[in-house]
């Protein structure tokens, strides 16, 4: 969407990585497909300041160090994805589909594991009134957080039995729905609204990201082309995996200069 804020709504994909792609133009559409540095996003949860002895399957007299500090990911197969975009009169759709290896491993006894992680982003722009677009995305998956803006976690235990804990991949759900207004030629708003939400897993600290929400609205003065600048008013909202939330609000200002020659 046509924001200002530099992080942008909380449930959209916008995670830049190294990869290999190749494209097949197809007339107007297209189709994408591409192998990508894979990252693992892992938390411990609850057990995070266990003491090494404590864990099951640790060796003997292996103390003095927490789970945090030895349970790390380990990436060792890229991620795989696939696009397909459709181009229509009256915009475009576009659907996306990834499937990871989710690797982790203990530092202490040196046994390593993964779990699977998939999911698919459905999103489309849509051309309404002269130039107005409204643009909508959804994006759903286990062990994908790390794509998102918000959100970022992809495995965590699934108990808070520290004897049964095992890890598994996070459910996440991702929602933006914003609309581009164009007042004209000098001036445009922006109106949306956006959510994350992750499913907790038992085995998660109270503390931890579990839903996150932000609707802004703006007002923007385009004096050249290559220049615009204006006001943003945005609010958000945080929920986290023991129910406890927050509220912020926020107005901010940009001035954004384009310094390319061919703009000038």
């Amino acid at each position: 969407p046509n924001t200002i804020d530099y992080w942008g709504p909380t449930g959209m994909i916008f995670y830049r990585n190294q990869q290999l792609r190749y494209t097949f133009a197809m007339g107007e559409d297209e189709f994408a497909i591409s192998i990508e540095e894979p990252s693992t996003a892992l938390t411990v949860g609850r057990f995070r300041d266990e003491d090494s002895c404590d864990l099951p399957g640790s060796p003997e007299n292996n103390c003095g160090s927490t789970a945090n500090e030895i349970f790390q990911n380990k990436n060792d197969v890229p991620d795989l994805t696939a696009r397909y975009r459709d181009n229509t009169d009256w915009g475009h759709w576009q659907l996306a589909g990834i499937v990871r290896k989710l690797g982790y491993e203990r530092l202490d006894n040196g046994k390593s594991d993964y779990e699977v992680g998939y999911g698919f982003n459905a999103s489309t722009v849509i051309n309404m009134f002269e130039r107005d677009k409204l643009k909508l995305q959804l994006a759903y998956g286990e062990g994908i957080g790390n794509y998102f803006n918000d959100g970022g976690l992809d495995i965590a235990p699934d108990s808070s039995d520290i004897d049964n804990a095992d890890a598994t991949a996070v459910t996440i759900l991702g929602i933006v729905a914003y609309y581009d207004h164009y007042w004209n030629d000098r001036w445009s708003s922006t109106i949306g609204w956006s959510m994350t939400d992750l499913d907790d897993e038992d085995g998660q600290a109270g503390d931890e990201f579990k839903r996150g929400q932000i609707a802004s609205t703006n007002l923007l003065y385009y004096p050249t082309k290559n220049v615009y600048t204006g006001l943003e008013f945005s609010w958000g909202q945080r929920e986290d995996v023991d129910g406890n939330d927050g509220d912020d609000y926020r107005i901010q200002y940009s001035l954004h200069v384009n310094f390319s020659l061919k703009d000038m």
